[in-house]
């Protein structure tokens, strides 16, 4: 689960599966990548990122969901 969506600064995603974390644009270029130690609750930084779409996966390839950021 990944609230809020839309997204301004801060993303925050329940119950990923891995504690690396890789989010991605449409085209399936890497755009910002990081680590948690708590895998049930998990604070991005999506401040630095161009207004659009995005995908957000696991580094193992799982994806966790999509979200906009305004």
């Amino acid at each position: 689960h990944i609230w809020p969506n839309p997204a301004n600064d801060r993303l925050m995603i329940r119950g990923m599966v891995a504690k690396q974390y890789v989010v991605r644009d449409l085209q399936g270029r890497t755009v910002l990548t990081g680590s948690s130690n708590n895998v049930d609750l998990v604070q991005v930084d999506v401040s630095s990122l161009a207004p659009g779409s995005y995908l957000v996966a696991t580094d193992g390839g799982a994806m966790v969901g999509r979200f906009v950021k305004e």
